[in-house]
């Protein structure tokens, strides 16, 4: 999906979360042993999904997508799939907790 201009530059996060889980090569998350690896050709590949991180509202517009989806029963293979693809996504896109040494006495 792009806009009137042939681009995603126009999109709301909405629509570009929305392209992302329309993604005819979503399988590209899956294939490799390590989502993160799937994740960075999804980026390469999917404009959407490349501009929502250019814009820095991946990870919000995908936790909102997640909630949303959340609400509703999962009925078909593609709703299940939909809900890994989101949880993927937002997993690569968060920062990992830091660890901190605490100091013995």
């Amino acid at each position: 999906m792009l806009d009137s201009a042939g681009s995603t530059g126009g999109m709301t996060e909405e629509q570009l979360v929305q392209a992302v889980l329309d993604f005819p090569f979503w399988i590209e998350l899956f294939v490799y042993s390590h989502v993160k690896t799937g994740v960075k050709s999804m980026e390469k590949n999917c404009d959407a999904y490349a501009e929502l991180l250019r814009r820095g509202t991946a990870k919000e517009a995908l936790l909102t997508k997640a909630a949303q989806l959340q609400k509703r029963p999962v009925t078909t293979a593609e709703e299940e799939i939909e809900n890994e693809m989101i949880t993927s996504l937002i997993y690569v896109n968060s920062k990992p907790n830091k660890i901190v040494k605490v100091a013995r006495k």
